[in-house]
């Protein structure tokens, strides 16, 4: 990971040293031996009881360890044995979360912070997803409608996908091209695994934009850009599960509320079954409370985030007196490496504040073809 970052963030370099905090119960510390993404089978499916079961470490196992409050801990022990008086933290998604109960627990020692994609520590992680998910969908549906060569070329792609999420009630099997082997595989498709799967590529601006000609291929029963799509993102994650299980189970699904009805992209179920498993460390709902804090902070989001959407941003901003808060209009889940981040961050770090965020107004055109938005037959 730091090998992907790194060389984005070398600029800021310059202005002082760049650390990274391997947390523990992640890939490259105290690792859970679990996989759940080693098949295209296993994309598109939610992990089984067997599945989670196979997670849970051998030997002794105290999940109290892998808190965000212990993981707090480690970064001031961090910072203490540096020697640095004060840091700048830098989190996105679930960073900012522990980016937060670092700023309260040890608020003397931040100069600046700069949260992307923001959790706060009142919202629990799967609380909004069903809405969240649905309103980032909507919106790139009626953005194609707003953009002439999208909607020209798809005039009709929310009815296609209503078509295609009907069509897969029924579970159907569906002919690919496996898009690391190039061999022909076929492959069970759910009503469920399409749309976990459209989740996934929501979060990236560059698929997103591709998604109005990945609905029509799939439509049309061609299901190789997106199933080649997910399972990009999928093999260059680096979630550790154990580590979000012990996290989530704990910090989490205690406090979501129960949908009154069931929603496409309900994850409540599914959360509850996994942390009926899954052993968890007490956690009070006075953890649960915001973050108050005077320290100057950089609040970034991107319009179509399906997780940590801006009005997280805007939440966490009004328990903080020293807020910024900057949303991309054509982005998804993570815009800090975005060139545009990196010059607002820069000035940021700077000055603790932001003259000027113009270029986050710039938006992503839509591909009609495969060969791309602009190109002629």
């Amino acid at each position: 990971l730091t090998s992907q970052i790194g060389p984005p963030l070398s600029k800021l370099q310059q202005k002082g040293d760049l650390v990274f905090l391997s947390q523990l119960g992640t890939q490259t510390e105290h690792p859970f031996t679990c996989d759940t993404r080693d098949s295209l089978e296993m994309l598109f499916a939610v992990p089984d009881q067997q599945t989670i079961k196979e997670c849970l470490p051998n030997g002794s196992f105290y999940p109290e360890d892998y808190s965000t409050q212990n993981a707090a801990k480690h970064l001031e022990i961090l910072r203490q044995e540096m020697g640095h008086e004060k840091i700048i933290l830098f989190g996105v998604s679930y960073g900012t979360r522990l980016a937060q109960e670092y700023m309260r627990t040890f608020p003397n020692h931040v100069a600046y912070a700069i949260l992307d994609g923001v959790l706060p520590l009142d919202i629990p992680l799967g609380e909004n997803i069903s809405r969240d998910t649905e309103a980032s969908l909507q919106h790139l549906l009626e953005d194609c409608k707003n953009h002439p060569s999208c909607n020209e070329t798809f005039p009709q792609i929310s009815d296609d996908l209503e078509s295609l999420i009907t069509e897969l009630q029924t579970p159907k099997v569906i002919s690919i091209k496996n898009p690391k082997t190039g061999l022909p595989v076929e492959l069970a498709m759910t009503e469920e695994g399409f749309l976990s799967g459209l989740r996934t590529l929501l979060y990236s601006a560059d698929l997103r934009s591709l998604l109005p000609l990945t609905i029509k291929g799939a439509q049309q029963n061609d299901w190789n850009s997106f199933v080649a799509q997910v399972s990009s993102v999928s093999s260059g994650s680096n979630v550790s599960l154990g580590l979000y299980l012990t996290i989530t189970c704990s910090e989490d699904a205690p406090y979501i509320s129960k949908p009154a009805e069931a929603k496409r992209f309900d994850v409540y179920d599914d959360i509850q079954k996994n942390c009926a498993l899954w052993p968890s460390y007490p956690f009070s709902p006075k953890q649960r409370e915001p973050l108050r804090s005077s320290i100057p902070t950089l609040l970034l989001s991107g319009a179509f985030d399906p997780v940590t959407p801006h009005s997280n941003a805007q939440h966490l901003a009004k328990t903080l007196s020293e807020a910024t808060l900057v949303e991309y209009k054509g982005q998804g889940h993570n815009v800090s490496l975005l060139p545009c981040s990196l010059s607002l961050i820069e000035s940021f770090i700077e000055d603790g504040h932001i003259e000027n965020s113009d270029c986050a107004q710039s938006s992503i055109p839509y591909f009609v073809r495969p060969s791309g938005p602009e190109a002629t037959p």
